[in-house]
Order: C-alpha cells, then sequence, then structure tokens
C-alpha cells in the first residue's frame, strides 16, 4: 500500500486509470483522502460527520470489482463527500442548525443509494450553514468552515 497524500489530490479520471491498470486501488485512495482530511479538519471544519468502517468496507468492496475487472460504474471506487442534509444511514443529519433535535438517518436517501450503486465511495458528510441558507461559510451547528489554510 502507497502513503501517498498526493493520491487525494486526483481527479476522479485520474483515479479511475489508475484503479484500471491497478497501479492504484480504491482502499488507497480512500485512506489518502482520510489522512488528509483528518490532517486538515481541526483548521477547515468541513465534516458533519464519518462513518470510517463503512466507508473502507465499501472501499474494498470496489477493490475486488477493479481486482475481477467487474466495477460497478465508470466512477466505483471514487472517493465523495455528501452534504450533511442528505441522509445517510448511520449519520447524523443536521442541516447546519444547533436548532435541531439531533436525528440519525435510518436509511440512505436517494442520492446516497445511487452513488453507492455506482460503487462510489462517501467519505462522510459535509457541514453546511444553517438549512443552507447562505453562502458564508458559518453554521449555528458546526461554527466556520473554511476552504484553505492561509
Amino acid at each position: 500500500m502507497r502513503d501517498d497524500l498526493s493520491i487525494a489530490y486526483m481527479s476522479a479520471e485520474t483515479l479511475v486509470q489508475a484503479f484500471q491498470r491497478r497501479e492504484l486501488s480504491p482502499v488507497e485512495a480512500y485512506d489518502s483522502v482520510r489522512r488528509v482530511a483528518q490532517a486538515r479538519e481541526p483548521f477547515i471544519n468541513a465534516l458533519a460527520a464519518v462513518d470510517d468502517v463503512g466507508s473502507r468496507r465499501l472501499a474494498l468492496a470496489s477493490e475486488h470489482r477493479w481486482l475481477r475487472s467487474s466495477p460497478l460504474s465508470e466512477l466505483d471506487g471514487v472517493p465523495v463527500t455528501i452534504k450533511e442534509n442528505i441522509p445517510q444511514a448511520g449519520l447524523f443529519i443536521g442541516n447546519g442548525s444547533a436548532s435541531n433535535r439531533p436525528v440519525i438517518a435510518a436509511k440512505d436517501g436517494v442520492a446516497v443509494e445511487r452513488v453507492k450503486a455506482a460503487g462510489m465511495v462517501p467519505v462522510g458528510s459535509t457541514v453546511m450553514p444553517d438549512w443552507g441558507m447562505i453562502s458564508s461559510g458559518v453554521s449555528s451547528l458546526h461554527g466556520i468552515t473554511r476552504t484553505t489554510r492561509h
């Protein structure tokens, strides 16, 4: 397994080409994205919830499909994030608002079902401003979300 953080910055197209050539696995891609996210999360504050065990399991299943040359789609194994207002089974749905009563999604929303049906690997849910109403990057639930480190 490679320990190359640059994998996390590869485009979906580059990742898939590497999967096809067996130069890189979906597990390596997922692990790289998680390492970068974990290192930057204290400053950026972008992730509302993660399911490392479930997501890594999906990455491993994708790796097995690529090894059998039977991906579910052209995007099989590509890590993605899902906005926190779209239900992901077992993860908190916050809508960015501290006024919400905490709710854990019982099942995946349609968009997440389709992402998983394509073999993509949800890394976690991303924070949003209260109810997605403004683009300030500020949430009463999560605080400030930043996009870069200065």
